[in-house]
């Protein structure tokens, strides 16, 4: 749309804010609210939560180990960061549309991947970011600086 220059800078701006807020959303609490965990092989959910568990650790350790000299011990953070990137798919916003054409029955094994990512794995690795910004004030704005806290840059 943008290069097209179909829709003008505010209308992509709100367009973009209103699937990001609310539609998409929206789409992944129909789709979870509609997952029929008897149905759900749990092997499945098993297997998806290894899969990305063992991502995610692999990266944080991986991420420690090279950030640490650079980061200190906001490097905890970074490495955490990275992980929820590399452990995080985007099944809901290609896969469904796929899914309800080739395998309509198997829908909600999309959404249930998504769970796993957003209700299993992406709060313990929140957890670590909060652990590896707070207290030595690197990385993670904490100490009254201006730039986080929301004072402007002078009045500090």
């Amino acid at each position: 749309l943008a290069s097209r220059a179909l829709l003008s800078e505010p209308a992509r701006t709100g367009v973009s804010k209103l699937y990001a807020q609310l539609v998409f959303p929206a789409m992944v609490f129909k789709g979870v609210a509609a997952i029929k965990l008897h149905e759900v092989e749990a092997t499945v959910m098993v297997v998806a939560l290894t899969s990305k568990a063992v991502v995610a650790a692999a990266c944080v350790l991986y991420g420690l180990h090279a950030l640490s000299r650079s980061h200190g011990r906001a490097a905890i953070a970074h490495a955490s960061a990275y992980a929820m990137a590399a452990s995080h798919s985007f099944d809901v916003t290609l896969g469904v549309p796929i899914a309800k054409v080739l395998y309509p029955t198997s829908v909600a094994y999309i959404f249930l991947n998504q769970s796993v990512q957003l209700v299993l794995v992406n709060p313990l690795l929140l957890v670590l970011m909060e652990v590896g910004s707070g207290g030595s004030g690197e990385g993670g704005g904490d100490e009254g600086d201006g730039v986080e806290g929301g004072e402007s840059e002078s009045g500090g």
